[in-house]
Parts: C-alpha cells; sequence; structure tokens
C-alpha cells in the first residue's frame, strides 16, 4: 500500500504536497470573485455540510500523497473562498469591520500587536491583550514579516492553520480510515468557518491543539518521550492561546502514566515527566512570556473572573459581574465570587448543570451548526456518533490511542462548569476540539463503509513536528524579540481646537478598509468596499456594534472614508479612527498626528473622526 511520505528523503513530493494546496489557497484570494459567487461557501447549511462530507470522504480513500494533496487542497479551497468573501462583501459583525478591521476582542489583541510592533509593552489599558498576550504575540510577528499589513497577516494566518487541521485529519486516515477523517474533517471545518478571517484566538488556538494531537498521537502509537514532552507542550501553547480546558492536562498526566507502562503496573516515570512538562510549558507561555511582553501590574486570564462570577451566581453569564458590581477589576470580582459561593454554594452547581445543558444541546453545543430542521438532523447524528465513540473507546481502553480520547474528553468534560458557553459558544474549546471531534470519527470508521487505516507511518508526524516549531517561534520567541530591539516610537501632542482631541498614531498600509460611496469611484474589494455593502452585510443584533456602524456609514456618506483601529500614542487607549481617503494617503508604517472628534459608544472603543493629519515621522 502506498504510504504518505512528507519528509525531506521524498522532497519532490514532500514540496508538491505542500506547494499545491498554498498556491491554490493564493489563487483564490488573488482572484476577484464577486460576494455573490464565495456567499454560499461563508456560512453554514446542512446541504453544503452534506457535500462537504462526502467531498472529503473521496479525499480520504485515495492513496498515499495523492490522498494528501487531494484533501488539502479542499481544505484550502473551503478556507480561500470563506476569507473571499469577507474581503469582497465589506462583512461585518460583532468581530470584524467591513471584512478587516478588528472589532471588540480582536480589537484588541490587534492593538496589543501594534504596540509589540512600535516597541512598547501591551499596556494593562488594552484588557483583552493584557489578559491574553500570547495571540496578540503571534499576530504581531506576522505583521513584522508582512510590513504590517493585516489583511495578509490573517491569511498566512489562515493557511497555516489550514496545514495543521489536515494533518491531524490525515493522522486519523491513517489510524481509523478515510470515514472516519472524513466526519472529523467535516465537523473541525464548520466549527472554524465563522472565525475564519477575523483577528480571533480561536484560529491558532485549535491549529496549535491539531498540532498537539497529532503528536499526543504519536506519542500513543510510538512510545516515545520526546512526542508525549513535545504534544503535552504545544496543547499547552494552544489552551493558553485560545483559554479553555485547563483540566485536560492533569487527565492526560494521569494517561502518560498508563499508556507508557509497558509491562508494569503504571509508570510514575512518564507520569511525572508529563507533570514537569506542564507545569514547566504553563510557566513559560503564562508567567515568563507574560512579564516580558505586558506592562507589570496586569491580571492574567482576568475574563476568567467574569465568568466564575456568572457560574456562582447560577450560571448568569458574564455580564452579571458588570451589573451587580459595577467594576471591571478581576481581584475584586474574585473576591466578590468567593463571597457569594461561602454563602449559596448551591448557586454554583446550578450554573454548572446549565454549562452541561449547552454544551451538548442543539442551540450552544460542541455538535451544535444551526437551529433549522436539518441542522438539528445533523446535531442528532453527530451526537449518536459521539456517544458511539465514547462506547467504542472504552471498550478499547486498554490501548494508548483510545484511552487518550477518552482521557482527554473527561478532562474537557471537567472543565464544562467553568466554561459555560453562554459566555462564548464553543469557540472557548477551540484549542481542544481535535478530541471532541475524534470521538465521531471513531464511530464513523466503525459503522461507515469506506478505505480502511493504512499502517502507521511517521508520513505527519515530521511535518507536525515543523509547525509545531514555527508556531512556538512565532509566539513565544519572535514577539519578545521584536519588542525589545524595536526603538520606542514617541509623538507630542498637536494643540488643538476647542471639542477636539490630540492623537498620534502609528498608520498602516493594508490594515484599513475605505468605505466608498457608490458615486465616489470604484470598490468591491477590500480596501475599498462599497458603502452599500457595508451597511447590506452587517449582521449583528447588538445596539452598541449598530451605533458604532452607524458612525461609519454617516461619515463615509460624505464622501470615500477610511477606517483603521490604532492605538493612541497620546492617550496610550486603542481607538477606531475614520477620516477622509485623500487625506490619510500616507507611507505605510509612519506617524501622524493631529486633532480630532471623539464619539463615545457605550461598550465599544471610542471613534476619532479625525480633523487634522500631519505625517509626523516614518518608522523603519
Amino acid at each position: 500500500m502506498e504510504r504518505t511520505d512528507l519528509s525531506v528523503r521524498n522532497w519532490p513530493a514532500t514540496i508538491a504536497a505542500a506547494a499545491l494546496p498554498a498556491l491554490l489557497f493564493e489563487l483564490v484570494l488573488w482572484l476577484p470573485m464577486p460576494a455573490s459567487f464565495s456567499r454560499p461557501f461563508s456560512a453554514y447549511s446542512t446541504p453544503f455540510f452534506l457535500i462537504t462530507l462526502l467531498l472529503y470522504f473521496g479525499c480520504f480513500r485515495l492513496d498515499g500523497m495523492k490522498g494528501w494533496i487531494a484533501a488539502a487542497c479542499l481544505t484550502m479551497l473551503l478556507l480561500g473562498l470563506t476569507l473571499s468573501f469577507l474581503w469582497s462583501s465589506g462583512y461585518s459583525d460583532d468581530k470584524i469591520i467591513a471584512g478587516l478591521v478588528p472589532f471588540r476582542d480582536g480589537f484588541d489583541y490587534y492593538n496589543g500587536a501594534k504596540l509589540i510592533l512600535g516597541g512598547r509593552s501591551i499596556s494593562n489599558l488594552n484588557e483583552g491583550a493584557a489578559w491574553r498576550p500570547l495571540y496578540p504575540g503571534f499576530l504581531s510577528a506576522l505583521l513584522w514579516l508582512t510590513g504590517s499589513n493585516l489583511q495578509w497577516s490573517l491569511a498566512i494566518q489562515v493557511g497555516l492553520a489550514g496545514f495543521c487541521f489536515v494533518l491531524s485529519a490525515y493522522l486519523l486516515r491513517n489510524l481509523i480510515g478515510a470515514a472516519g477523517a472524513a466526519v472529523y474533517m467535516t465537523l473541525l471545518y464548520f466549527y472554524i468557518q465563522p472565525l475564519i478571517g477575523t483577528a480571533y484566538t480561536e484560529t491558532l488556538g485549535v491549529a496549535a491543539g491539531c498540532l498537539g494531537f497529532v503528536l499526543l498521537c504519536a506519542a500513543a502509537t510510538t512510545k516515545r518521550s520526546w512526542s508525549l514532552v513535545a504534544g503535552l507542550a504545544v496543547l499547552m501553547l494552544a489552551v493558553s492561546e485560545r483559554a479553555g480546558a485547563f483540566f485536560i492536562f492533569p487527565l492526560l498526566i494521569m494517561w502518560a502514566g498508563w499508556a507508557f507502562r509497558q509491562g508494569m503496573r503504571y509508570s510514575w516515570k512518564h507520569a511525572g515527566l508529563a507533570a514537569l512538562t506542564v507545569a514547566a510549558t504553563y510557566l513559560v507561555v503564562n508567567t515568563l512570556f507574560r512579564t516580558l511582553i505586558v506592562e507589570p501590574g496586569g491580571f492574567p486570564f482576568g475574563n476568567f473572573s467574569f465568568t466564575i462570577y456568572g457560574q456562582v451566581v447560577g450560571g448568569a453569564g458574564y455580564h452579571k459581574a458588570f451589573e451587580d458590581l459595577s467594576v471591571r477589576n478581576p481581584a475584586l470580582i474574585l473576591r466578590a465570587a468567593e463571597r457569594f459561593f461561602l454563602a449559596h454554594p448551591g448557586s454554583f452547581f446550578i450554573g454548572a448543570a446549565k454549562a452541561y445543558r449547552d454544551f451538548f444541546s442543539p442551540q450552544l453545543g460542541v455538535l451544535s451548526f444551526d437551529s433549522g430542521v436539518p441542522g438539528l438532523a445533523v446535531w442528532f447524528a453527530a451526537s449518536v456518533l459521539l456517544l458511539a465513540g465514547l462506547y467504542l473507546s472504552a471498550r478499547r481502553i486498554s490501548t494508548p490511542e483510545s484511552s487518550m480520547l477518552l482521557a482527554g474528553f473527561l478532562g474537557i468534560f471537567l472543565s464544562v462548569p467553568f466554561l459555560p458557553p453562554i459566555d462564548g459558544g464553543i469557540r472557548i474549546y477551540a484549542s481542544t476540539m481535535p478530541f471532541v471531534y475524534a470521538l465521531p470519527a471513531v464511530a464513523a470508521a466503525r459503522w461507515l463503509p469506506g478505505k480502511q487505516p493504512d499502517e502507521m507511518d511517521g508520513g505527519v508526524i515530521l511535518p507536525a513536528w515543523m509547525l509545531s516549531v514555527v508556531v512556538m517561534l512565532l509566539t513565544v520567541i519572535a514577539p519578545v524579540l521584536i519588542l525589545h530591539l524595536t526603538s520606542k516610537i514617541v509623538a507630542a501632542a498637536q494643540s488643538c481646537a476647542a471639542g477636539q482631541v490630540p492623537y498620534a498614531t502609528l498608520f498602516s498600509a493594508g490594515s484599513y478598509v475605505d468605505l466608498v460611496p457608490d458615486q465616489a469611484g470604484a470598490c468591491g474589494r477590500v480596501p475599498e468596499v462599497c458603502l452599500r455593502d457595508f451597511g447590506g452585510y452587517s449582521r449583528s443584533n447588538d445596539p452598541s456594534d449598530a451605533a458604532v456602524y452607524e458612525v461609519l456609514i454617516t461619515r463615509a456618506q460624505l464622501s470615500a472614508a477610511r477606517v483603521f483601529a490604532a492605538d493612541d500614542l497620546i492617550s496610550g487607549r486603542p481607538h477606531l479612527f475614520v477620516g477622509a481617503r485623500d487625506d490619510l494617503k500616507v507611507d505605510n508604517n509612519s506617524v501622524i498626528t493631529g486633532c480630532a472628534s471623539e464619539t463615545v459608544v457605550k461598550g465599544r472603543p471610542s471613534i476619532y473622526s479625525v480633523q487634522t493629519i500631519i505625517p509626523a515621522s516614518f518608522v523603519e
């Protein structure tokens, strides 16, 4: 049987296996496809789900390198079409503005990355980035590589993630067969689909989670300690990038002692090695990295305090802390949660029960993609497969691969009370989703006809090692070097008229959109977004989001308006900037100063409407 050999020894095939999908991805992004064409590929529908499942099944039935290339090309095609829709539609929701500009959490992450590029530590005023600095660090490395071009940085992020997805799916294809791999890859694609092209942590989290999953599977099958260490380290990086089911690690530590026992009752040596790896990696990526990249005095994972408070008061959601306490200090909120729990301990268990209900529900659950009747049918079928996968894995618990899946799922299950879907849906489980979706795959491989698994080989293990090193370097090492080797940008405030505020900010090409009225010139693809599309493709029910959109639309109705997110070097706070496109035609990576009028939107970044612009300096 033909083997999948992605290695130095087979370099022509290895280059083709990487180059062909990458070129297809680039071609899809380069072609000026109208939004009407790519729109059906940008959202879930049950027919699209079933077609994707059948296509993946066909790809994974092919032998060896042909199957890998086919699956990788299909993945890059799907990801590219979804990203192309964002760039050609001006789509806006609670995560992105006009197909490119980061919003809400992404706004914080992006501006944290820009601070690093400007030689400044992440400010505690930028809460999202200060609480979760790993993703801003990763994004800063991509921005540095692309000359601060956000559009292509996000494209690289999506392409990198695509290869990680396929590696994990193809590993399952080798372990359990084509049917299981097709189910796994289809579920994984539709899970990440709503977040493709956004500056959110989930894309990187699930990509690194896939790499950790591959390396741990390699550890289970080969009994190599280095694969165990690498898998746990990469998985810890993933769960720290997209904070999630940390309880998976105690279970995987116990699993390591069981899986590596090799004739003994239990291998305490390997359990200890696993525990040491988890502890050391956590300290490096969450403590040491933070001290090097974030201003002192912050609170790591500060948003977790809001979640805990919502749970101890009965599963009311993280907004409950704002409503009851009117503070944002995580330490104060945690103390309030502790007092409430001691007085009313039963409320936490009510919140936990609600979290478990939502985790498995057809509305918010890990197997839910749509609430319509066809979507419910998919949810029901996937739920049956999940339960069957748990049963089959339990029957084969003596095998390292099955016990690893059980340990991973149990760790996620124990984390549910602390990760209620009411606070962020299923995206908060991103870094550990491979462990969830592998279970329906196991059942599908048992029940559905298809190509039988190949003999396990190292064809996908080496690329997983290489990509893991790349992700580690971009996430942990590169941001520290960029920050500490870059001269700090300093700018002076201008004198402004009454009612205006001075600003100074770093402007970057490829990181803005121009909202263009119908009569003001050609538009239809980022950065020139048609104003009619921006209004027509806005998808948020939050009044605060609508208020931001309205300010931008009103400004753009006068003349073409340039919109970008940036940190104000004067106030130290990030803002949305909007100004006349013709006035903001300045050099890439140049500091501009001037005066702006400020519009405050409750719960959202304030909007600086640029009134005057003075190019201050050019940043090398």
